[in-house]
């Protein structure tokens, strides 16, 4: 039966390799955004709205806006809302 000790064994780890510069650059929060629409929230009386998800693609960031309905308007006002607080994407 042959033993061999684990303390004369070499650890060779792999080279790092280096990340895409877009991963690495400096960018500012919410220079890069996705938009989505949460399902209705139910509110007093009955009424519902709906909440539009600006998500930052890079920092991971959350920035929830309310509207009142579906409608076009109602989204560029959120998206207005939006740009006033963050800035332009």
């Amino acid at each position: 039966m042959l033993v061999v000790s684990a303390d004369d064994l070499k650890v060779k780890l792999p080279r790092p390799i280096s990340l895409p510069a877009d991963r690495v650059k400096d960018a500012v929060v919410f220079e890069v955004v996705g938009v989505d629409l949460a399902d209705p929230l139910y509110i007093k009386r009955g009424n519902k709205v709906w909440a539009d998800l600006y998500t930052c693609i890079l920092y991971r960031s959350l920035h929830l806006e309310l509207v009142s309905s579906l409608f076009t308007d109602a989204f560029l006002l959120s998206f207005r809302r939006f740009v006033a607080r963050r800035g332009r994407p």
